[in-house]
């Protein structure tokens, strides 16, 4: 069902009023459906499930017009609407002050195809052509690789200043997001829940990605085809392997 096929079932409710002003309810249904449709888009939604779950919102179309039909003279039907309209204005402003970025971060994180396309440091900056999508959920937090490169520890400015470093020429760089596993926990946020084992080694997941993303650096050997998370969860080892291209590398 459509949004107009729905206005069409709710104004055929309404046969005591007149073509004008069923008209004009259905303009009034149809501005009122958009706008929470537009915000579900806002959030990552595609079309088709932003106008079922605004539908559905909604109710029942007949029972929608029968309680409209209840509200007549139509001026007063408007008032109802625009106090509808207000009041989710306001709880939308609210929301946004405490939680419509976090809502926003575990969405993008979640959804998007490569979701961190901009770096601070041009170095990474190649990431965003050698794009993975691997995820491990850990408890509430899911970690998700969403970019994955070789490059030359030598075009790497920090290399210098690791302590016990390996004999190696090349390094991977991966890059981690991390979103809340459930639906309905968007608004909390998510944080990397410690250190990642890498090969026997411990190295800690820096922030140089924007939006809480960050970038790890692990020694490989040439030819070398993936890397292996390992993260260590009551006891147990849970691992993420992630594929790697040398495509390109010298």
């Amino acid at each position: 069902m459509t949004p107009r096929q729905y206005t069409d079932r709710v104004t055929a409710c309404l046969q005591g009023l007149s073509r004008k002003e069923r008209e004009a309810i259905r303009q009034e249904l149809d501005g009122h459906m958009e706008d929470h449709i537009c915000a579900l888009l806002e959030l990552g939604y595609d079309r088709d499930l932003a106008e079922k779950r605004t539908m559905a919102r909604m109710g029942d179309p007949e029972e929608v017009g029968r309680e409209m039909r209840k509200l007549y003279p139509l001026r007063w039907l408007l008032v109802r609407w625009c106090a509808m309209a207000v009041c989710a204005v306001l709880a939308a402003l609210l929301i946004t002050q405490v939680s419509w970025r976090t809502v926003w971060w575990n969405l993008h994180f979640r959804l998007a195809d490569n979701p961190v396309n901009r770096y601070e440091m041009q170095t990474f900056a190649f990431l965003r052509e050698h794009p993975v999508d691997v995820r491990m959920e850990i408890g509430g937090v899911t970690v998700r690789a969403c970019a994955a490169g070789i490059m030359k520890t030598a075009d790497y400015p920090y290399w210098g200043t690791w302590e016990d470093k390996p004999a190696t020429v090349h390094v991977a760089a991966v890059t981690l997001c991390t979103y809340s596993t459930e639906w309905s926990d968007l608004s909390t946020p998510q944080y990397f829940p410690g250190y990642f084992r890498w090969s026997d080694r411990a190295y800690s997941t820096g922030c140089d990605a924007t939006g809480g993303a960050g970038v790890t650096m692990i020694p490989v050997q040439p030819g070398q085809t993936s890397v292996t998370a390992v993260y260590q969860h009551y006891g147990k080892d849970l691992t993420m392997e992630i594929p790697l291209s040398w495509e390109g590398v010298t």
